[in-house]
């Protein structure tokens, strides 16, 4: 017996740009929704932003990343005269996900009200810098600017350290998950109950959630992060808790009871903490004492010891250490996905398993406008780009 994925039947109409919005959109497309990619006759943001001038096939890597298992076609919005071909996009969707700022959704006729005379059944889903009002709703929603703007900064490295950003794109990371969650119960809401309604996901709001135990302890019992001399990974934790050099490369601990590190590295001084309020009042000491410590042996070495007395720890890896990682290849975390013009590139793909579902059928992100004859057929938009090859 055949069984359908959980989003077959479900037809997306996907206007979002860069990391967020295609992200999520992604995922509904591998998970059977029909994702149909409305680009200008450009092409998306991603196709044109590449990372280090890094492409595969004529296609950036960016925007082969996240938009996998995809349709796409060519419709300037911006265009009355293709506007007839894209309401009757609409009319057949189940879901619209822009993230547009405020004032262009009214202006392009994307609000809920434009829309749903177009179709009553239709869901719209937006991303947001900062919500859709606000003194600063119109600012630019980038990740950087929103993990400033949240207050992520402070809570990393030593006082000393200027404010630290995370390492990845981690609001747009974050937003991109809660949002296709809220299309999904939206839906549900929808063909259960009849409810029809807009979903709006800031990353304001997802960083803030991120944060949902520091901001608890400061909020209600005033207590700001505190970053020590020495540089940690989290102002809040107890040390060790961040990653330390060993002999032969690097080791991440987080938060050892000071008597088992006393017990894996010898230490009298750090046997002499008592308690996890002591060790609070003391951590660049903690955090100076390790990282004197890690330096004697190797990261092998210190993992058996420190896994022995019940250490949380573990190895600080490089991409290169990941490609063959049997961890890795074991969860098949890395997939091949084909390509438009033949061959396949890999990319991430195996953080989501369904038992009655073990072998999506991942499909190549789409040539810009490839499918423009299968769904716009005689109302092509006028401007639509030359030599675009139709699916």
């Amino acid at each position: 017996m055949t069984v359908k994925l959980p989003l077959s039947g479900i037809r997306v109409v996907d206007l979002t740009i860069a990391l967020a919005g295609p992200a999520a959109t992604q995922r509904l497309a591998e998970w059977g929704a029909e994702v149909i990619k409305v680009e200008p006759p450009q092409g998306e943001f991603s196709r044109n932003a590449a990372v280090g001038n890094a492409r595969i096939d004529g296609e950036t890597t960016v925007f082969l990343s996240l938009n996998r298992s995809k349709r796409s076609v060519c419709i300037d919005l911006k265009d009355e005269a293709s506007r007839p071909a894209f309401n009757e996009l609409l009319r057949t969707a189940d879901v619209l996900v822009h993230n547009f700022r405020p004032g262009v959704v009214n202006r392009l006729g994307l609000d809920s009200e434009t829309v749903r005379a177009i179709n009553a059944r239709l869901i719209t889903a937006t991303v947001t810098g900062y919500g859709p009002t606000g003194p600063d709703a119109a600012r630019p929603g980038q990740d950087l600017l929103l993990q400033a703007y949240a207050g992520t900064l402070f809570t990393v490295g030593a006082d000393s350290d200027p404010p630290t950003p995370g390492p990845v794109f981690v609001a747009d990371v974050i937003t991109s998950h809660i949002l296709a969650q809220g299309i999904l119960l939206a839906l549900i809401d929808r063909d259960r109950h009849g409810v029809v309604q807009d979903v709006e996901v800031s990353m304001l709001g997802a960083m803030l959630d991120a944060q949902a135990q520091e901001l608890v302890t400061f909020l209600n019992c005033g207590m700001e992060p505190k970053r020590g001399l020495e540089r940690r990974a989290n102002a809040y934790l107890n040390p060790p808790y961040g990653v330390f050099r060993t002999s032969d490369g690097w080791i991440a601990i987080a938060m050892a009871e000071p008597k088992s590190l006393a017990a894996a590295t010898g230490s009298n001084a750090l046997a002499e903490i008592e308690s996890w309020e002591a060790a609070a009042e003391r951590k660049d000491f903690i955090t100076r004492s390790t990282a004197e410590a890690m330096l004697t042996d190797s990261t092998a070495a210190w993992i058996e010891r420190l896994d022995a007395v019940g250490v949380w720890c573990g190895p600080v890896h490089r991409y290169t250490d990941l490609v063959d990682h049997p961890q890795v290849v074991e969860g098949g975390y890395f997939m091949d996905i084909p390509l438009p013009g033949g061959g396949q590139f890999r990319a991430p793909g195996g953080s989501l398993h369904l038992s009655q579902h073990q072998n999506l059928q991942i499909t190549a992100p789409p040539r810009l406008g490839e499918h423009n004859h299968q769904y716009l057929g005689a109302q092509r938009p006028k401007n639509e780009t030359k030599g675009v090859r139709d699916g």
